[in-house]
């Protein structure tokens, strides 16, 4: 059993359809609770991948691994998200563009400043598009070996500073 299987079937995440509308109005605990859980779900599984992305022999496919961490960690939310936040996410995307918005999540996260921003934003979308020639085009290698390196240094920024907000929550 994978450590995601076991915490998907020992942490079964609350539903609103779990609680009546007074237990809602009173029982914040519980629902910042399962948000949180929610998040550890997928800081494992980003860190599931970003294992992945240093097995096996196939650059290219570990480069996909490593940068899929990111969309796990900031693209959309799962089903279970609110229908507003999917319904804002999916105008962003139509808006932005998927790279974009993805772009502009990982440099607020992780920029400190608007130059940092920027430079994250580059780096972000430059590895992306190394991503996309793979998954759209059939690329088989990369042209540099620090595509990799950098994906995979981005991606564990990325789960770092997410690991920091959840030691952060009062819970």
């Amino acid at each position: 059993m994978s450590a995601r299987e076991f915490a998907e079937s020992n942490f079964r995440l609350p539903d609103k359809a779990d609680y009546s509308d007074a237990e809602l109005a009173t029982d914040d605990a519980a629902v910042i609770s399962a948000l949180i859980l929610q998040n550890h779900i997928r800081l494992l599984s980003a860190g599931e991948w970003l294992f992945g992305s240093y097995s096996g022999t196939n650059q290219a496919l570990q480069m996909v691994q490593a940068m899929t961490v990111l969309e796990i960690l900031f693209g959309e939310e799962s089903e279970e998200t609110e229908k507003e936040q999917r319904k804002k996410d999916r105008q962003a995307r139509t808006e932005l563009g998927t790279t974009a918005l993805l772009a502009n999540r990982i440099a607020y996260l992780l920029g400190s400043n608007p130059s940092d921003r920027k430079r994250y934003e580059r780096e972000f979308k430059s590895l992306y598009a190394v991503r996309s020639d793979v998954v759209h085009q059939g690329k088989r290698r990369l042209a540099e070996e620090t595509e990799l390196r950098r994906a995979r240094e981005l991606a564990k920024k990325a789960i770092r500073r997410e690991l920091r907000f959840l030691q952060q929550e009062p819970f």
